[in-house]
């Protein structure tokens, strides 16, 4: 997790939440400003105190320790990829854990949006290019590529099913309406009904979308998606 850049500065409330982007292409924040906009009066130390009651935190899909230059010198940071900013926020248990979770959400969306876009505009543009070059056609100007792309990317939003992204989504999404609906992982109902909960939800889903499996849903029908599940309410036989 080096070469650290922000890419994105936002407020959430009177906090300022920078996120940062590595080598690799991870997008991160750290801890004392995620702990900030959870409303931990003592942020960093917060946000450690919920790692070390869950070690799987500490795995590198969800966190890293990195140094960063400080007002007081070099200083072990935790930075937290976008799997661990949801993990974070569904173990806090402050006011502003859920509206951070939705904003957050909101933000990181929009970032791989952005990333995705500009990755999918040149894939086409290239593949049109072969095209043109097998087929001997000739293309006259950028707009008629632009119009092509766009003939493309409509046919991608009515034919192809949702990125591995957004079917992630999609499991958060899930994951984080059971925990919701079930008052937390450490609660007596979630050990007791997550299975049930979990196996309705999906079952749910593929209903409402008429699909097989959620990763089968078009990637048009993402946003009715989330909006399901994030309404979703049991069956009252379900704990029967």
């Amino acid at each position: 997790m080096d070469n650290l850049q922000i890419i994105k500065s936002e407020n959430f409330g009177s906090v300022t939440c920078d996120f940062l982007r590595n080598g690799n292409g991870d997008i991160l924040m750290t801890s004392e400003q995620l702990g900030r906009a959870l409303g931990y009066l003592q942020p960093r130390k917060s946000i450690n105190n919920i790692v070390l009651r869950n070690e799987y935190l500490k795995k590198e899909e969800f966190s890293g320790v990195i140094n960063l230059m400080s007002p007081g010198g070099i200083q072990e940071t935790r930075v937290f990829t976008e799997d661990g900013i949801y993990e974070i926020t569904f173990l806090a248990k402050t006011d502003k854990a859920m509206a951070f979770r939705t904003w957050v959400r909101n933000i990181l969306k929009s970032l791989r949006k952005g990333d995705a876009e500009l990755i999918n505009k040149e894939k086409n543009l290239n593949a049109l290019r072969m095209m043109n070059n097998q087929l001997g056609l000739l293309i006259e100007s950028q707009e008629e590529l632009v119009v092509k792309i766009n003939d493309v990317d409509n046919k991608v939003e009515t034919q192809i099913t949702l990125t591995n992204t957004q079917a992630k989504d999609i499991q958060f999404a899930v994951n984080g309406r059971v925990i919701y609906l079930l008052k937390g992982k450490e609660s007596e109902d979630y050990k007791l009904y997550k299975n049930k909960y979990f196996q309705a939800l999906y079952r749910d889903i593929k209903k409402r979308l008429a699909v097989p499996s959620y990763r089968d849903i078009l990637k048009k029908d993402y946003e009715l998606a989330l909006g399901f599940v994030k309404n979703w309410i049991p069956e009252q036989s379900i704990r029967m």
